[in-house]
């Protein structure tokens, strides 16, 4: 669609004519506000000066106000002041009072807890003390039944040693005293069997040539002097058999003292042996004497001590699960703490 010429100059004028009756109504706007604006700000004055002079008459009224409150409240403040010292007071008074009444409760439930804490302490000593006393009875049966079983092996021991080196000894002695014996007597009969045969050669050569010499006389002389010669032989055989049985005896009763000595030295080793038993026994009652009184001094010790903390108790124990009571001011639990092990 084509638009003329003519259409766009109506169009521009239109436009122009627009503007122009725009700027003519600004103006006119411009006018008026600025008229209205100077009434706006003469009445803006008159107000402020209302303002401030009421404002003014608001100060001094809000000042007498205050000094009135001001004047009340210092009254009050006053008032107030008495009321909270004589509050002071009553709550001295009470706290006083219930100080008091909180001392005398601290120091029954202290004394009461203390006599519970002794009560309970008896009770865990004579406990402990009954356990001691078994366990301290079963140590002393089993350590002298140890003792004892040890004693036994070892003079078992002893006794088998000893007997083995008397039996070796006794063997030993039996048999060097066989073979003495057996020498003396194969000399001894050797001995003898020499002196018979001598004896009996030497008599045989004097009988003949006694019957070679005296062969013309009578058959009575010379019958008789074989017997009478018979008779020396004789006794000379038994002079010389009863001193070999001089010789025999003197030997023997030699070889009686050497089984005497012999017997004396084994019972010097028998009493030294002994006495070694003795001697052993000895240290170890000694020993199981030291370990009771060791045990019994512990015991004692226990028991001081728990008399002492009975005496001078630091913090009380209730019965009732062993509630800690708090000890009084100045005093200090660490010795019923140190007994105790620690917090009941």
């Amino acid at each position: 669609m084509e638009i003329s010429l003519l259409t766009i100059i109506g169009a521009a004028n239109v436009i122009y004519a627009r503007n122009a009756n725009k700027k003519g109504m600004e103006a006119e706007v411009r006018a008026e506000l600025s008229q209205k604006e100077a009434m706006e700000y003469k009445g803006c004055l008159e107000l402020e000066r209302k303002l401030k002079r009421e404002e003014d008459i608001t100060v001094l009224v809000t000042k007498m106000a205050m000094k009135q409150n001001a004047e009340r409240l210092e009254l009050e403040l006053e008032a107030q002041r008495e009321d909270h010292r004589r509050l002071e007071t009553e709550l001295e008074r009470q706290r006083y009072e219930s100080e008091e009444r909180l001392q005398r409760e601290l120091r029954r439930q202290e004394e009461e807890g203390y006599e519970r804490l002794k009560m309970e302490l008896t009770k865990q000593v004579d406990i402990l003390s009954k356990q001691f006393e078994q366990e301290m009875q079963r140590y002393r049966g089993e350590s002298d039944r140890r003792l004892m079983e040890q004693l036994r092996r070892q003079k078992e021991e002893s006794d088998k040693m000893f007997d083995a080196k008397l039996r070796r000894q006794k063997v030993e002695s039996d048999e060097r005293l066989e073979q003495e014996l057996k020498r003396q007597r194969e000399t001894s009969e050797r001995h003898f069997e020499d002196e018979l045969k001598k004896y009996r050669l030497g008599t045989d050569e004097g009988i003949g040539k006694e019957l070679k010499q005296q062969s013309d006389e009578n058959d009575g002389r010379l019958q008789g002097e074989p017997r009478e010669q018979k008779e020396d032989d004789d006794r000379h055989l038994e002079e010389g058999l009863r001193r070999h049985k001089i010789e025999s005896d003197e030997h023997f009763k030699e070889l009686q003292r050497q089984q005497d000595r012999f017997d004396r030295q084994l019972l010097e080793q028998r009493l030294k042996e002994k006495r070694a038993m003795d001697k052993l026994r000895r240290e170890g009652a000694a020993a199981i004497s030291g370990t009771r009184q060791e045990i019994n001094d512990r015991l004692q010790l226990l028991t001081q001590m728990m008399a002492c903390m009975s005496q001078q108790p630091e913090r009380g124990l209730s019965t009732a699960g062993l509630l800690p009571i708090e000890p009084p001011i100045g005093r200090s639990p660490a010795r019923l703490k140190a007994i105790t092990g620690g917090e009941p």
